[in-house]
């Protein structure tokens, strides 16, 4: 078995964190933590399913459960 060079070993470990942050869509592209909702239904489209249970008020601003 080849060693790997110590910079490909240093990228890979500098990258994962980035990978943990992310996810695939079944489209392709990558959504990232911090991406608004419209970013994410147009990367991956709308959910499959979804329920309305109400609205509350908390410290004066609409909370859709």
């Amino acid at each position: 078995m080849k060693k790997l060079p110590l910079a490909t070993l240093l990228v890979t470990l500098l990258t994962l964190p980035n990978i943990a942050n992310a996810f695939r869509c079944e489209n392709g592209p990558h959504v990232s933590k911090g991406d608004t909702k419209t970013e994410v239904r147009l990367a991956c489209g709308g959910p499959m399913s979804s329920s309305y249970e109400g609205v509350i008020k908390i410290r004066g601003k609409l909370v859709y459960l």
